[in-house]
């Protein structure tokens, strides 16, 4: 049954545990102990700036410039450009951090 739930995870983008609980007919809580068994930790995952790549790095510095070198070329760049706080909008809804959760393998990163 390991190999089954193996296949399925690589199979499927961040399964939920009752859904695996399903394609292999038994419980969530003999798949979440197998998951465990095959070296998966469930964690909680945040996107964190200082994990961004030498190119990311480079091209978020460019864009900066590029920004700057806008706002000089135009007097009324700033007028323009409207700055809200995002969690005033009523779209915008952040993860919870049982959302946020994941099964991560065994060597892999969040």
């Amino acid at each position: 049954m390991q190999e089954r739930l193996q296949q399925l995870l690589e199979e499927l983008d961040g399964p939920r545990l009752d859904d695996l609980a399903d394609e292999l007919s038994t419980s969530t809580e003999s798949v979440r102990r197998m998951m465990h068994e095959l070296g998966y930790r469930y964690v909680l995952s945040r996107w964190i700036p200082h994990e961004l790549s030498r190119s990311q790095l480079e091209q978020r510095v460019k864009t900066a410039r590029r920004n700057l070198r806008q706002l000089k070329a135009e007097n009324n760049l700033l007028g323009r450009i409207i700055a809200i706080d995002e969690t005033w909008l009523p779209s915008y809804m952040p993860l919870t951090d049982q959302q946020a959760r994941q099964w991560v393998g065994p060597g892999e990163r969040p």
